[in-house]
């Protein structure tokens, strides 16, 4: 979708969801700046929010290994992905 064409989205220090985990944890930008590339990632759980002051992929990659993060998946000794696409599911 490309946001330019559409007036007044996404709205100007607002919040725009890109996410959510199985954790409950809901991961937004704050689109405070006209350059999506410069939008902080918010991450929100019961209602309490943490700022990251980067963008999307190192927040990612951070997410998945920096323990420092205390995110659930940093601490896995290893990461794989489970796909939940029905169309090739056997039966």
């Amino acid at each position: 979708m490309d946001w330019a064409k559409i007036e007044g989205y996404p709205t100007a220090d607002g919040l725009l969801r890109w996410g959510a985990s199985e954790q409950e944890f809901d991961f937004v930008w704050h689109t405070g700046t006209a350059d999506p590339d410069n939008w902080p990632v918010q991450v929100g759980q019961f209602g309490e929010c943490e700022r990251f002051d980067c963008g999307l992929g190192e927040f990612l990659v951070r997410m998945l290994t920096d323990r420092t993060y205390a995110f659930p998946t940093s601490r896995l000794d290893a990461h794989f992905f489970q796909s939940h696409d029905f169309r090739f599911s056997e039966g």
